[in-house]
């Protein structure tokens, strides 16, 4: 939590960050100046250092929250715009939220699954009234090798992330058709195609094993398109090497 000065009383800030992780030692004064300045719902610290967790050193890591022309103050709207193509809003340990907002919204994490920043940050950013993207350097990614996205994959952690994605996929549908705004009406859309493609593409490992089945599937069959139909019918078919895939 953000605590303020005793003159900025009027609002509070939650700021998640992952237990390996940690702050620079002036991160709290500038996101403070930022906050006290844009007053937003939501402050993406949108550049990440990676550390490596046993030498503390900085090693490359190629990835922003946001692509980095993006910057400064947003509304959902011009921020979605200024997006293009890219669909993909998570990262929940770089958002900086409004607690009063936050509380009002009653957006929440789903709970039980993985990737659940992906729908979390996505329900922030469209349901906030302001959002302000800063590219500073103030939060330190560590690179853990205990970490559940980087442990070595077995069934069951494959199971876990193809359930997760079906989870998502579902989500995003209802939030599309709840939506009345055609402009996140369509985003919303479009992130259920990736999902889609995403839950597809995590068959291929276990294929029906992962806690639904071929039939639950079937509603989000509009949302499953072109060589992803066929692995609909035949998840496994990733699983074969790509020259026979072809022939077939």
């Amino acid at each position: 939590m953000i605590c303020p000065p005793p003159h900025y009383t009027k609002s509070h800030y939650i700021y998640f960050v992952d237990a390996d992780d940690y702050l620079e030692s002036n991160a709290l004064e500038h996101i403070t100046k930022i906050l006290e300045q844009y007053k937003v719902d939501v402050l993406v610290e949108n550049s990440i250092t990676a550390r490596d967790a046993q030498s503390n050193e900085i090693v490359p890591f190629d990835y922003s929250v946001f692509p980095q022309h993006i910057k400064g103050l947003y509304t959902p709207h011009t921020l979605i715009q200024s997006l293009g193509e890219e669909r993909h809003i998570a990262t929940t340990w770089a958002f900086v939220v409004n607690v009063d907002f936050l509380i009002a919204s009653r957006i929440s994490f789903i709970p039980s699954i993985v990737y659940e920043d992906l729908a979390f940050c996505t329900q922030i950013i469209l349901a906030a009234q302001s959002i302000y993207v800063d590219n500073a350097h103030v939060y330190n990614y560590v690179l853990s090798p205990d970490s559940i996205m980087r442990a070595k994959s077995s069934f069951q952690t494959y199971a876990k992330q193809t359930y997760s994605l079906f989870v998502l996929l579902q989500t995003f549908v209802v939030l599309e058709r709840q939506s009345t705004d055609m402009i996140f009406k369509d985003f919303y859309h479009h992130v259920c195609l990736d999902r889609a493609k995403k839950l597809m593409q995590s068959l291929q490992f276990i294929g029906y094993k992962a806690g639904f089945s071929k039939a639950d599937l079937k509603p989000y069959l509009p949302y499953i398109r072109g060589k992803y139909r066929f692995c609909y019918h035949f998840p496994r078919i990733y699983g074969i090497p790509k020259r026979i895939r072809l022939v077939l």
